[in-house]
């Protein structure tokens, strides 16, 4: 720990920077927005927004173009003219600079970055940069999903330095990728960017040399925060055990808080109230209030489970925090850890608060300006702004609203309003190019013979067609249900592969469709299939299952498809974990009335035929295991589905078994 001795004057002037660095905080000019978080690093603006009524039309778009995938945010130079960011192209990363006014490319710069090199990461939720960079001066830093650490000049992309921090910092790669964003450390020297990866490093923005480290604890997802405190300024971080405070001068331990969930991961950062109160909050456990009592330690005064933070942010007005946890919009009094109140099914999403109203941008693209306290929630405006997974915070420049998914980024003025839209097309009557139609015909076919190669070259028929935005969903949500029934039917070392395949299919449908019930019906029994395949990756993705199981039956409470897997999830799944077998059984049967076998159906967009045998021999087989009272009926549904899909080999090896018995 701590860094080499050549480096001591460079300490003795960091220490004299603590006012140079609270003027730089509380001097940040609304609309500036040079790291993570914002102005102070805390999702708030120091000024109130003029926002316009513009109802369900939204803001006025200024514009809108692609960009890669990643959940990397914006920064800004002081200026406001151009903005940074990070994605993925193949095997680089790229640094992109991006003109506010218009999002043309000002430069780029790109890295090689292989995923093959990266191993035990689990990508189910992405393999692009996820750190957001830092603008300092005339230079910008940042970090990507593999753990290169770069800088390169804000003015034109010119490479400065760059690290690897897994080869030549021994720092390992978190098991989701790196994600925290870079700290910057002001100091009348040149100060320091602190990273966390398998500890905390600070660098030289300058020329990336190590000016210290710390590798006393081990980090998580969480970004680090400095905190200017009662008893001086420190580095506050909740990593994968604990959280911590450290000296910003020379990176040593001033206390620790033993703070840790099973799988050691930890998303929210700490957040500091007034000058000696710490918020820390983790998935899975809950949050925690702590007073900093001395300059080394602290001492816990509440524990409050019901308020987890996860993957979304938290923002503070008064001693009142919010965020949303487990589809609820939460409010939580920090001094004593009471839940204040509590808005049901308001989705996952990131909040920006700037005076009474604040901003909310869920995860399906949705804007809500809301005004939020410590009395309640009351909502002003909703609009559709973006069609992808939204999972990167919003940043505001003046009155400009910039917001990324997973395909685009765009601008908005919050101050005008849009010109309203022509209705969107019923994507549900859309007909399907004939290659395609066949292609299912033919996926649906081989599903029925259990024909596992069938399977495969349906699934990769489809390929071409995930790349049409009209038809590029539905062609994804197949891929993902083919894959799915295959795995079903393949020896178990081959599974999880599949399972893993079928999942990137589905998330490719919601990024391009994020509210097609559908395709969350299917990743709600394929996460859950991690739970057999590979316990200790389910531990932290399996409960992603319920999350899109319940997503898509609050979309679409009637889609047949999306209650047939809600059944076999009531089927199988043990009673403490909310199973039903006779609520299953019920539901089937209900399903059964109201699909009629047809094999003549040709597929539409939104329209799957592939439920009306699936749901009786489902059914079929929950009756099976009943008993001899029940095994008539099951004859009579295999028998129906056999008359209209001779061919469906689960329905006769089913009636097979009924037959020997």
């Amino acid at each position: 720990m701590g860094r080499p001795m050549t480096m001591m004057t460079r300490i003795a002037r960091m220490a004299g920077s603590a006012v140079l660095a609270v003027s730089l905080s509380a001097g940040a000019a609304s609309g500036e927005w040079f790291q993570y978080g914002g102005p102070h690093r805390d999702f708030s603006l120091p000024e109130p927004l003029t926002i316009t009524d513009w109802g369900e039309d939204g803001p006025r778009r200024l514009w809108q173009r692609e960009l890669g995938p990643g959940y990397s945010g914006l920064v800004a130079t002081a200026d406001g003219r151009r903005l940074f960011t990070q994605s993925r192209e193949g095997d680089d990363e790229l640094v992109l600079a991006l003109d506010a006014r218009n999002g043309q490319t000002l430069w780029e710069h790109r890295y090689s970055a292989p995923l093959d090199a990266v191993q035990g990461v689990d990508m189910a939720y992405g393999n692009a940069p996820q750190a957001t960079p830092l603008v300092v001066g005339e230079r910008v830093v940042g970090l990507g999903f593999t753990g290169i650490l770069w800088a390169v000049d804000a003015a034109d992309g010119t490479p400065l330095w760059s690290t690897a921090l897994g080869s030549e910092r021994d720092a390992p790669i978190p098991y989701f990728g790196h994600a925290a964003s870079p700290l910057w450390v002001p100091g009348d020297d040149g100060g320091a960017v602190v990273v966390l990866a398998g500890g905390a490093l600070a660098f030289d923005p300058q020329d990336g040399t190590l000016l210290w480290q710390n590798r006393s604890f081990q980090t998580s997802y969480a970004s680090p925060v400095l905190a200017e405190t009662k008893f001086g300024r420190q580095i506050l971080i909740v990593g994968a055990d604990e959280a911590v405070g450290l000296d910003p001068v020379d990176g040593s331990l001033l206390w620790r808080h033993e703070f840790s969930n099973p799988q050691r991961t930890a998303m929210a950062e700490p957040i500091l109230i007034d000058d000696d109160f710490l918020f820390i909050s983790s998935f899975f456990i809950g949050s925690r209030g702590l007073r900093l009592v001395a300059r080394d330690r602290v001492e816990q005064v509440w524990d409050q489970e019901d308020f987890q933070v996860s993957h979304y942010n938290v923002v503070r007005n008064g001693d009142a925090l919010f965020t949303t946890s487990k589809r609820n919009l939460l409010a939580l009094d920090a001094r004593t850890g009471d839940v204040l109140w509590r808005e049901r099914r308001f989705g996952g999403a990131n909040l920006l608060r700037a005076g009474s109203q604040s901003l909310a941008l869920d995860e399906h693209g949705r804007l809500t300006t809301a005004q939020l306290d410590s009395q309640g929630l009351r909502r002003l405006q909703t609009a559709r702004l973006l069609t992808g997974r939204s999972w990167t915070p919003p940043t505001v420049l003046g009155s400009r609203l910039y917001l990324r998914d997973q395909q685009v980024v765009a601008a908005f003025d919050l101050q005008s309003v849009a010109a309203p839209e022509a209705p969107a097309q019923d994507t549900a009557r859309v007909e399907l190019p004939p290659e395609m139609g066949a292609a299912i015909l033919a996926l649906e076919s081989a599903v029925r013979r259990a024909d596992a190669s069938g399977i495969e070259q349906a699934a990769d028929r489809l390929g071409p067609y995930v790349d049409d935005m009209r038809t590029g969903a539905w062609a994804a949500y197949y891929r993902a249900y083919g894959l799915w029934r295959l795995s079903q039917i393949s020896p178990f070392d081959d599974q999880l592969a599949l399972v893993d395949r079928a999942v990137e299919a589905g998330e490719q449908a919601l990024a391009i469709d994020s509210e097609n019930a559908d395709v969350h019906a299917v990743l709600g029994t394929l996460y859950s299939l991690y739970y057999r395949l590979a316990p200790e990756r389910a531990r932290v993705i399996g409960p992603k299952g319920q999350e899109h199981l319940t997503r898509a039956l609050s979309l679409a409470p009637n889609n047949p498809r999306a209650r047939a897997i809600h059944a076999l999830r009531l089927a199988y799944a043990p009673r403490q974990w909310g199973g039903d077998p006779d609520a299953a059984r019920l539901q089937l049967r209900q399903l059964v009335s109201e699909q009629p076998l047809d094999p003549q159906t040709p597929p539409r967009v939104g329209e799957p035929t592939w439920l009306q045998a699936a749901v009786r021999t489902w059914l079929a087989r929950l009756l099976v295991g009943d008993g001899p009272d029940v095994h008539q009926e099951a004859r009579d549904l295999l028998d129906g589905v056999l008359s209209a899909y001779p061919d469906h080999a689960a329905a006769a090896d089913l009636l097979a078994q009924l037959d020997v018995s």
